[in-house]
């Protein structure tokens, strides 16, 4: 249970940080274009 619990806060953690990244290169990508 308390595994199951943690694995989902890091996934979340990872999550946020793909999407961070994804939307910066968007905004940088509109940026340059």
């Amino acid at each position: 249970m308390y595994l199951g619990m943690m694995f989902e806060v890091n996934l979340l953690k990872i999550i946020q940080k793909v999407s961070l990244k994804f939307v910066g290169n968007i905004v940088i990508w509109v940026i340059i274009k």
